[in-house]
């Protein structure tokens, strides 16, 4: 009987990492799933309600595990919405902020979930800082990133080379599963092209 109880201990010794390790991995499958779904719902509502949706990117969200907000403009236009006022409204009973993604309710003890981001502007890494995408109910989807971000400027895919960047088409994020700076699983990719939906790109 003890011979029998020993094995199982083994055994299960054995089984708790990997199985710990498949479920951390899936966290970090779902969060990207979740990353393109909050994409596609923004885009999705914009043409709903007839008012503009900014979904904005932030690398120093969340202890620097970057994050993002989508909010909804006071009109159907990017550059006529304040957005200043609505992003300072927060996320509260009164703001303007319809959805917001926290990788680290997402994540398990002693593991981190990090979001990054590569517009290929001026950063031209995954060390973005700031991010904006702005979708409006004509279709149009406008972009900002960097130093623009703080600024007024918004830009098509018509604007490459302009003052915020190349964007060459559109945002690629990217989902870590870290303990330290130790990578835990596969990095997962993902793209938001400019006219079109947010998809997997691996």
């Amino acid at each position: 009987m003890m011979a029998v109880i020993i094995m199982i201990s083994v055994m299960v010794g054995l089984a708790g990492p990997a199985m710990m390790h498949s479920i951390g991995d899936s966290r970090a499958r779902d969060l990207s799933g979740q990353i393109i779904n909050l994409f596609n719902t923004a885009r999705a509502r914009a043409t709903g309600s007839g008012r503009a949706q900014l979904v904005r990117f932030s690398l120093a969200a969340n202890n620097g595990q970057g994050g993002l907000i989508a909010y909804e403009g006071n009109n159907s236009s990017c550059n006529a919405s304040n957005w200043a006022a609505i992003v300072a409204a927060g996320c509260g009973p009164d703001g303007f902020c319809v959805e917001q993604l926290d990788p680290r309710e997402r994540q398990m003890t002693g593991d981190k979930l990090q979001l990054s981001l590569r517009t290929t502007g001026a950063a031209n890494s995954w060390a973005e800082s700031d991010a904006d995408l702005c979708y409006e109910p004509t279709g149009i989807t406008y972009w900002r990133a960097g130093a623009s971000v703080a600024g007024n400027l918004f830009m098509t895919a018509e604007n490459n080379g302009g003052a915020g960047g190349t964007l060459r088409g559109g945002f690629r994020f990217r989902v870590q599963r870290l303990s330290g700076a130790t990578q835990l699983s596969v990095a997962r990719e993902l793209v938001v092209p400019l006219g079109a939906g947010a998809r997997s790109g691996q």
